[in-house]
């Protein structure tokens, strides 16, 4: 999730659904704690998103398929959580792929 203002957002989806959060990689990024899917956030964006990451098997060989068919695909990346690469398929619309 990207969000204006990080502190709201934590402080309604920590009432809400009870989520707790860790920082994350980035600055004012935060980690949800215990929530499937997983879900990040990261505050000072200039509008809210949200982002879905798909779970793959192979994730080289996903990357390899977003760019065959017209999208963009960083290189796959370690995480904490696994390994993921930020991706945008063929008409601009944001999305990442996750291996466990």
């Amino acid at each position: 999730m990207e969000v204006v203002d990080s502190a709201e957002a934590r402080s309604f989806y920590g009432s809400v659904l009870g989520w707790r959060f860790a920082p994350g990689r980035v600055p004012d990024g935060w980690q949800v704690e215990d929530v499937i899917p997983l879900v990040g956030m990261a505050g000072g964006r200039d509008r809210a998103t949200t982002i879905p990451m798909y779970q793959v098997e192979d994730i080289a060989a996903a990357v390899g398929l977003v760019r065959s068919a017209g999208g963009t695909a960083s290189d796959p990346e370690v995480q904490p959580y696994g390994i993921s690469s930020n991706c945008t398929d063929d008409q601009g619309t944001r999305f990442y792929l996750g291996q466990h």
